[in-house]
């Protein structure tokens, strides 16, 4: 544990980076919820990160702190001298004391809000935050902190996490800082071969962690520490989510946090157990955006009935930005964010509809049925949109092979978020997760309030299971999410925790009323001792009763998952022999680090990228061939050395693209059992090569050797 120590600097700059440039935005642009502000940071910092990578490589600059600072100071500026402008042309103008102030009107009455929790309107005392002022800030860090203990011990930030994707991410930060390059559209060229192919991806999480790693010595410290920051993100969105969503129950900020525990696949699990980095970073910054969708909406509908029309058109519109931050992250947050709330409006219509259509007034149901053919409408775009051929097929057309077999299996796996391991202890949160939503979805049914967030919670659970079994379009729909249930799961994590802390804050007076009783008939309170009855006093009044349960189901939610997460942490940092996510040996790992002292600058290694080759440049800050297991179907030469490089002393060709590439050293490793296949079956010419001459050992460490290939050194005839 004691190896985080020394990232504790690195933790603080990448907070800053994180939160920093998109709340600079927002105070410039007149923000007065500092929770809400604070809130939407991220996705604003996002969006400004992901079109600083196109633009500054567009016009031939480099991707480093100092060129990213300009941008975001000009942004910042921009934003501020349009606020001040628009306002001083209707005779307010502003100065840096009341920049954020609500304005007042000539008798010293306060500009009156919607009270819907926009970030423009201040965030109010609400039932839902309940309690001393320092209590979010103090119930966020414990949160944080308690989420973080189970990872800790047994990992660092100097060790490498081991998978497939956790090696494309670092190479991809590493080419950033080699390249100076971190544009979306071709940032990442180079990854997948010799000819420098480049494909679309999202550089969010590698630009966040360039910005702080200074150097490709840093890259894996920089980007282990993101891993810690993306539920300190993840939890500061859901209080704001809760905040918009259930302001009015007491003390739900506390429970909502306590009860994160008790879905542990997010953004714990995720993040340790698949490596999908820039997928967990932007669905931590997702509560954060609906929440902002919806106050913005509520805050547009007062607008509009106070008759201020066009704020009330912009007033929607500033959510533009932080969902573009969000797209640009990851694109799967079009479905994560839109689907649910989608769903919301789409019921909303549907209800509209059947209450127009059953009216006795002739207009009324006139109007009824166009917006019931509104619905169907918007069903049959969605079904053409998934199902039609065109450039979105590169999402929905993944379509593996799914049954129904075991489909009860699979349907009770949507509900309680099931995610394997753990044992006992994991099957038994999962179960009351479980039950704890279904009362929270019984009592919203039950009092009529909050319905959206069961349609929320609803709409999200065909998508599970459609990506185990076979659902008509909703199948396709998965493949943005690579057909993976679990982060669909992830993904139904927030509207979950909306329904537990419904469910539990309907239940907890109940049970309550039912301890005290039996409390005081057995005497139980005259056990206490009298010297702890002050403290425990003490300890009421400083607490309110929600944050003082939230605590104990925090605690004893983490105590029960803590195996299943232990697990996942070694299977990341330390992976045992035969571990499919093995790709190195710490015998392996130790003479990478010795390799700069033994390879010159330029040095180009060919090697099998999964038997640790592509860990080069992120270990030894040495470019290999190929720095992710997939290769561009364009690289010729690249599939020929994949082949035919073990006949290099009886194919002149080999050695023709050898020289051709600068190729002079080779990366050897005994073939193993990866991801479920052979690796000598997939890449047979780089095993099994004769080195007994033409080769020159440079150095050895547990199964793999690194050689210098003399054999190509003669002249051609």
């Amino acid at each position: 544990m004691t190896a985080w120590v020394p990232a504790l600097p690195l933790l603080a700059a990448l907070v800053v980076v994180t939160f920093g440039p998109g709340l600079l935005v927002l105070l410039a642009a007149g923000a007065r919820s500092r929770l809400a502000a604070l809130a939407c940071a991220p996705a604003l910092t996002f969006a400004l990160m992901g079109t600083a990578g196109v633009v500054l490589n567009a016009v031939g600059l480099r991707w480093h702190l100092p060129t990213v600072t300009a941008w975001v100071l000009g942004w910042a500026l921009l934003v501020a001298v349009g606020r001040w402008c628009v306002l001083a042309l209707r005779g307010r103008r502003l100065t840096l004391r009341s920049w954020t102030r609500v304005p007042v009107d000539a008798a010293g009455v306060a500009e009156a809000g919607s009270a819907g929790g926009a970030p423009g309107e201040p965030t109010g005392q609400v039932p839902a935050l309940a309690g001393p002022r320092w209590l979010p800030a103090a119930s966020v860090l414990t949160t944080w902190l308690v989420m973080l203990a189970p990872v800790l011990p047994g990992s660092g930030p100097r060790v490498p996490i081991q998978s497939a994707d956790s090696i494309y991410h670092y190479n991809q930060a590493w080419l950033i800082e080699h390249t100076g390059n971190a544009s979306m559209l071709n940032g990442n060229a180079g990854m997948f071969g010799m000819d420098g192919t480049s494909s679309f991806y999202p550089m969010v999480w590698h630009e966040i962690t360039t910005l702080v790693s200074l150097g490709w010595e840093g890259v894996v410290p920089a980007t282990n520490t993101m891993i810690l920051l993306v539920p300190l993100v993840y939890l500061v969105g859901l209080l704001y989510l809760v905040r918009v969503v259930l302001p009015e129950v007491r003390g739900a900020a506390w429970v909502a946090l306590g009860a994160c525990a008790f879905i542990p696949i997010f953004p714990m699990r995720l993040l340790m157990d698949t490596a999908v980095w820039p997928y967990a970073l932007a669905l931590a910054a997702c509560p954060a955006v609906a929440a902002w969708a919806v106050a913005q909406v509520r805050r547009c509908r007062w607008l509009w009935s106070q008759r201020r029309w066009l704020r009330a058109l912009t007033s929607v519109l500033a959510i533009v930005p932080a969902a573009a931050g969000l797209m640009l992250t990851h694109p799967a947050t079009l479905v994560i964010v839109g689907w649910p709330l989608a769903a919301l409006a789409w019921t909303g219509l549907v209800l509209a509809s059947w209450r127009l259509l059953r009216s006795e007034d002739r207009h009324n149901r006139l109007v009824g049925a166009w917006l019931a053919a509104l619905a169907v409408a918007v069903v049959l775009v969605v079904v053409a949109l998934v199902m039609l051929p065109g450039p979105l097929q590169a999402h929905f057309g993944r379509r593996p092979l799914r049954t129904w077999t075991h489909a009860w299996k699979k349907v009770v796996s949507a509900l309680v978020l099931f995610y394997g391991g753990g044992g006992w202890t994991m099957r038994a949160t999962q179960v009351a997760m479980g039950l704890a939503c279904l009362t929270g979805a019984a009592t919203a049914l039950y009092r009529r309030r909050h319905r959206g967030v069961v349609v929320a919670w609803v709409a999200c659970l065909p998508l599970i299971v459609s990506a185990m079994a076979p659902v008509p379009v909703l199948s396709a729909m998965t493949g943005v999410f690579y057909n993976n249930p679990h982060r669909i799961k992830a993904m139904t994590a927030a509207p979950a925790i909306l329904l537990v802390t419904l469910g539990l804050t309907a239940v907890a007076p109940v049970i309550v009323r039912v301890v005290r009783s039996r409390v005081a008939g057995l005497g139980l309170h005259r056990l206490v001792p009298w010297r702890l009855r002050g403290l425990l006093q003490r300890w009421r009044a400083l607490l309110p009763v929600q944050a003082r349960a939230a605590l104990v189901l925090l605690l004893v939610g983490t105590l029960a998952t803590a195996p299943a997460l232990r697990h996942d942490v070694v299977g990341a940092f330390s992976p045992y022999i035969g571990h499919q996510r093995r790709v190195a040996s710490a015998e392996e790992l130790a003479m990478m680090t010795r390799l700069p002292l033994l390879l010159p600058d330029d040095a180009y290694v060919v090697g099998d990228p999964v038997a640790g080759t592509a860990m080069l440049p992120f270990m030894a800050g040495v470019q290999p061939v190929w720095m992710f297991a997939g290769q561009a179907e364009s690289d010729e030469d690249g599939f020929y050395l994949r082949q035919h490089l073990n006949a290099l002393h009886r194919d002149p060709h080999v050695c023709e693209v050898l020289r051709a590439h600068s190729i002079r050293y080779f990366y050897e490793d005994s073939s193993q059992f990866f991801n479920g296949v052979w690796l000598a079956s997939l890449r047979p010419g780089l095993y099994y090569v004769d080195t007994s001459k033409g080769f020159r050992l440079l150095d050895v460490g547990g199964t793999a050797r690194v050689w210098e290939i003399t054999a190509c050194d003669e002249a051609p005839r």
